[in-house]
């Protein structure tokens, strides 16, 4: 038999569903149920990232990228990683459509930012040794007058 709190736990997690689905729709949760089961794994992938952004648990690696018509430039894309609490690299496609999803993509993308910025500015012989740095941004970002702004006075400083 099932505890009140399983059961309100169930009951929540069908109105979310039926909410994530479409507008007026019933869900009905069963043991088993795929999307319930997906919506609770991209839930603790939301409270897992929240913690590692606490934690300061994300890191940047810079990879080359290679012009294909010979040219000389150097350019660099910085790319996200999350390091688990063993230290172990996550990639980003394991969280990042739960962080997006949940509304966390703009706390990571400005951790992102802060931290491009500061590994930039602190290796002034990197900077001065290549073309351009590109770093991943989602498009809503670029339409956030916060995130935007806060960009310019980080490049300002």
């Amino acid at each position: 038999m099932l505890s009140l709190i399983d059961l309100m736990r169930q009951a929540g997690a069908a109105c979310f569903m039926a909410k994530d689905l479409v507008r007026n729709r019933i869900h009905t949760y069963h043991s088993g149920d795929s999307e319930i089961a997906q919506r609770r794994g991209e839930m603790q992938w939301v409270n897992r990232s929240t913690l590692a952004l606490d934690a300061n648990r994300f890191c940047l690696y810079a990879q080359a990228i290679e012009s294909l018509d010979g040219s000389n430039q150097r350019h660099y894309e910085l790319l996200l990683r999350k390091l688990d609490e063993q230290g172990d690299i996550i990639f980003p496609g394991a969280f990042l459509p739960a962080v997006d999803r949940y509304g966390l993509i703009e706390k990571v993308e400005t951790w992102v930012i802060k931290n491009a910025l500061d590994l930039l500015s602190s290796n002034p012989e990197f900077l001065k040794a290549i073309d351009f740095v590109t770093i991943n941004l989602l498009g809503p970002s670029f339409t956030n007058g916060a995130l935007l702004s806060s960009i310019g006075t980080q490049l300002i400083e």
